[in-house]
């Protein structure tokens, strides 16, 4: 943090900015802070200065706020407060709880010798917690069923103009998260019976499973190569007890491998203890409806990322991943935090997944959901449209009103547009808006330039307008390694990235078509359906994204082109032959139709015509070849089944069905 330079007060500040004293606010820094960035050394000066000015009021506010809340001591960052102040309210309101033991630590004490040449050597006892080994017993189940937010595209490309509604459930991993009461890790059991993971309980599972068709949207998280989440039909997950009951209320079929249930505690009178996390999030609600009351939208939004913050922390360290140290210089592992729990942090967010696949499942196929990201989703569907009692609405909306007295709707309405592109997961952007509402954008990445007005006509123009190899720019703050080991100042850095605003395909993309805009120009829409399997996904992906590094799927031109390769590399795999260096279905059809044709079989006659005759017919329509190539086709194999189904394949056929009457063309097709 950079202080104030010695002998420089407000007043001097001020003074050098040419200021009144209580001028100097830090939105005020921030609107001018673009005026200072070029200029003479007085320039530069002024706009060093207001990254002090910054810094000294925002450290002023954190001090107020650890002092009007019984804080002692600033921690380094907001999620270090958030513990803080839930560690500093469980302790002060709930005096009869230990902390520590409700989420699964015992105290241990131990005897030491402590040799000291320096001072008194000898025997001492200390005092510490452990982690309960009951608790650490299935760990890992609960740390593997932890997953992030439900993030897909359901379409790739221009929706029709309708009107589109961007839905979210509010505060919904506090909403997850207060569900939690102290554990019984000492009576937890195994199971392998998937009705015995209904209701309100603390379980996971390594799962089996299996979505009808009639299902739209499954929703079990299954990991691909590189970590992200994919969500196929049928496959083996790793999934929390809520994912399960709804999976099995859409009719899914699930076989649990290895599951776990961890009963909630009760007290010695036999009745469940209170939940954990409830009296601080309700308290943080209303300090949040408090402040915006009154205007103050710092401490609003303080509270706000306060109370978001807990989830996370009780996911800290749960995955591997590290962060540079700058005390020891190199990258170490995040370590824990004070509440991290596996079992608090995989329930969470399988709450929210389980709360969004119930309702997003409601709707009917005549109605069309564009994506959904995390908590949220965009649908051309009303509530009117949705069931929003079933039985993870029921509990979502008690879950809301413990937090709030006055309850609330299980979804709120952010933003409605008549049209939009569906870029990818992530990737949203309104063509055509609605009076008086908010643009949905969501940039997928993409920085637009900082100083262009209306950035949501910029992402538009940048995807219709896309190009192959196009690179866009970026910026990034100086990172802690290099500040540290290229002595070098946080500054911004301009970064060149290749861009890539191409579907992701977590989906199959199906029925192609081209969607006018409102400015004539033209680009093509898809629908996606869920893969069978992640193996069917992870191929076609592997694929794509070798074909999108010299292509860009923008017509239906770039479909054909698609389509016709992924399609010959499945039948590669089918035939398990090898193929000529980009050919084409249309050309591996004639080559195993000679087969046929001059080994006189699938109906077919070689002494119908003479072999030039033969040659000069196939070179007439498109495909020279020479007679010596008809006659060496007898030696290959004959290969039946072996042809996929094209655009191509399609319309040489109609013409070798118009030539050879008699041939039977069913024997040279394989149905994809």
């Amino acid at each position: 943090m950079l202080l104030a330079p010695a002998g420089k007060g407000l007043a001097d500040i001020a003074d050098l900015l040419g200021l009144e004293k209580h001028e100097i606010k830090a939105p005020y820094c921030i609107e001018k802070m673009d005026e200072y960035l070029i200029g003479d050394k007085e320039a530069f000066e002024k706009y060093a200065i207001m990254d002090t000015v910054i810094a000294y009021q925002y450290f002023q506010k954190i001090l107020q706020f650890t002092a009007e809340n019984g804080l002692k001591g600033v921690p380094v960052t907001l999620g270090g407060l958030a513990i803080k102040a839930f560690k500093h309210h469980y302790k002060t309101h709930k005096l009869d709880r230990n902390l520590r033991a409700d989420f699964g630590y015992i105290k241990v004490t131990r005897e030491i010798y402590d040799d000291n040449p320096k001072g008194k050597s000898g025997y001492r006892t200390i005092k510490g917690d452990v982690l309960d080994p009951s608790r650490a017993l299935a760990e890992q189940l609960f740390t593997d069923s932890f997953s992030g937010g439900w993030n897909d595209a359901f379409v790739a490309g221009p929706t029709k103009v309708d009107i589109w509604n961007d839905y979210d459930l509010p505060s919904a991993y506090p909403c997850g998260l207060i569900n939690m009461r102290p554990l019984d890790y000492d009576n937890m059991f195994t199971t392998q019976e998937a009705e015995l993971f209904r209701g309100d309980i603390c379980g996971c599972a390594r799962v089996t499973f299996s979505f009808p068709q009639s299902v739209r949207f499954p929703f079990l998280p299954v990991r691909a190569g590189n970590n992200s989440l994919i969500f196929p039909r049928t496959g083996e997950a790793y999934c929390t007890s809520y994912e399960i009951e709804t999976a099995l209320g859409l009719g899914a079929e699930i076989e649990v491998i290895q599951g776990v249930i961890v009963p909630f505690k009760k007290d010695t009178n036999g009745e469940l203890e209170p939940y954990i996390f409830v009296d601080f999030m309700k308290m943080a609600r209303e300090k949040r409806e408090h402040y915006k009351r009154l205007g103050n939208e710092f401490d609003e939004k303080l509270w706000k990322e306060l109370s978001n913050s807990i989830y996370g922390k009780t996911a800290q360290g749960l995955r591997a991943k590290t962060a540079f140290d700058v005390q020891v210089g190199y990258s170490k592992p995040i370590r824990p935090s004070d509440i991290t729990s596996p079992y608090f942090a995989a329930m969470t967010t399988g709450f929210v997944r389980a709360v969004l696949g119930e309702i997003i499942n409601s709707i009917s196929s005549s109605f069309v959901v564009v994506s959904v990201t995390t908590d949220g989703f965009l649908t051309n569907a009303t509530l009117d449209d949705m069931t929003l009692d079933g039985v993870m609405c029921r509990r979502f909306l008690e879950s809301l009103k413990k937090i709030s007295s006055a309850g609330g709707e299980i979804l709120e309405r952010k933003h409605q547009v008549r049209q939009l592109i569906c870029m990818k997961t992530r990737g949203q952007l309104t063509v055509e808006p609605c009076e008086g509402e908010p643009a949905v954008l969501a940039k997928a990445g993409v920085q637009a330039p900082r100083h262009c007005e209306d950035q949501n006509q910029y992402m538009v123009d940048l995807y219709i307008n896309r190009a192959v190899g196009q690179k866009h720019t970026i910026k990034v703050l100086t990172s802690s390694r290099d500040m540290f080991t290229q002595d070098k100042d946080m500054v911004g850095e301009t970064v060149i990235k290749r861009m890539n605003l191409e579907p992701d395909y977590k989906r199959k993309l199906v029925n192609p078509r081209m969607v006018t805009l409102p400015d004539g120009r033209e680009h093509i829409a898809l629908d996606t359906v869920a893969f069978e399997t992640i193996e069917e996904r992870n191929f076609t992906r592997l694929r794509f994204d070798a074909w999108r590094m010299d292509n860009c799927l923008k017509t239906m031109s770039d479909w054909d082109e698609w389509s016709e390769m992924l399609i010959m590399h499945k039948a590669k795999k089918h035939l398990k032959i090898r193929l000529k260096a980009g050919e084409k279905s249309d050309s591996l059809l004639i080559r195993l139709f000679l087969r046929g044709y001059a080994k006189g079989e699938w109906g077919l006659d070689p002494k119908a015509m003479t072999l030039k005759a033969c040659a000069e017919w196939f070179t007439s329509i498109g495909y020279p070849i020479k007679p010596n190539a008809i006659s060496s086709a007898k030696k290959p194999c004959l290969i039946e089944r072996g042809v996929p189904i094209t655009k191509r394949t399609k319309k040489l056929l109609a013409l070798l069905e118009n030539k050879f009457p008699t041939f039977e063309s069913e024997n040279l097709f394989y149905l994809d």
